[in-house]
């Protein structure tokens, strides 16, 4: 019997013609988004466990391949031949540094879980984790050296 990670999902995933970063996405690179939708997040749900991290991802990659396919009529060059293998290599690359960035804080957290827990941070107090970190409680640590 499989299990339910195996069965391919019925779920449709809907983007949004505007990124969460406020910019547009082209009509063709927004079809080109939605065609590829199920396939990349079902293949960003494995990695980062959330579809709407997949689907903010994916949305984010279309408004970038937008962006270099207007840039790319206005300074009269030629266009991507494949919108879709663009748009993948992208919305890939982008899965990739929020993998990284991910680990990071993961790691992070593991150093320090708590202002007053003293067990992970190697002894660390608030202003020792606020030094290693580089925040204070205010916003950022400023040097005056």
């Amino acid at each position: 019997m499989k299990s339910t990670e195996d069965i391919p999902s019925d779920q449709q995933y809907f983007l949004n013609a505007v990124a969460p970063s406020g910019r547009s996405i082209e009509p063709c690179v927004f079809l080109v988004a939605q065609g590829i939708a199920n396939q990349a997040v079902s293949y960003t749900e494995k990695l980062l466990g959330d579809s709407c991290v997949a689907v903010n991802l994916l949305e984010e990659a279309a408004a970038t391949v937008s962006e270099v396919i207007r840039a790319k009529e206005a300074a009269q060059i030629a266009p991507i031949r494949d919108v879709r293998r663009y748009l993948f290599r992208v919305f890939l690359r982008k899965v990739a540094e929020a993998r990284r960035n991910e680990t990071t804080y993961q790691e992070a957290s593991q150093w320090y879980s708590h202002p007053r827990d003293d067990t992970h941070g190697d002894g660390l107090d608030s202003q020792g984790w606020e030094r290693y970190v580089g925040f204070t409680s205010t916003g950022p640590r400023r040097s005056y050296s």
